[in-house]
């Protein structure tokens, strides 16, 4: 099994246990309201004043999002953005960022590691802006 196969079960695992305390684990315990609202907390504490410090636009047409989760932060992104590429490598934290956001019509959730990016993104890809919020070695 490669690196990326053994990262996308991890997270896969992570996802059934606990997805909402794997992707915002300084709380254990997580109702979905409390999970995105600190998404929006941390897009207004964190996200906005990079953009803003690097003269990034903070509204656009495409945001893509590296490593969504279950879709902690998409929603703020959602708001700004025309369209929002949430993109993650766990096919289970996907389904619950779906089904969470079932009525957001701008985002598009796709499964893609790393490699599969680098292979997927051409000279003609073209973003507003890329936010990655963290990511963590996997215990392999």
């Amino acid at each position: 099994m490669n690196k990326a196969e053994a990262m996308r079960r991890d997270w896969d695992d992570r996802a059934r246990k606990n997805a909402f305390h794997y992707i915002a684990s300084w709380r254990k315990e997580w109702d979905l309201d409390s999970f995105l609202a600190s998404g929006e907390e941390d897009y207004l504490r964190l996200v906005d004043p990079v953009l803003k410090r690097c003269g990034i636009p903070t509204t656009g047409k495409v945001m893509a999002e590296l490593g969504c989760g279950a879709g902690r932060m998409t929603p703020s992104f959602a708001r700004r953005y025309d369209r929002v590429l949430a993109l993650d490598l766990s096919e289970e934290m996907l389904r619950r960022a779906r089904e969470i956001h079932s009525q957001t019509n701008n985002a598009l959730w796709l499964r893609l590691s790393g490699t599969d990016l680098a292979e997927q993104m051409t000279l003609q890809t073209f973003f507003s802006a890329i936010w990655c919020s963290s990511t963590f070695r996997p215990r392999i």
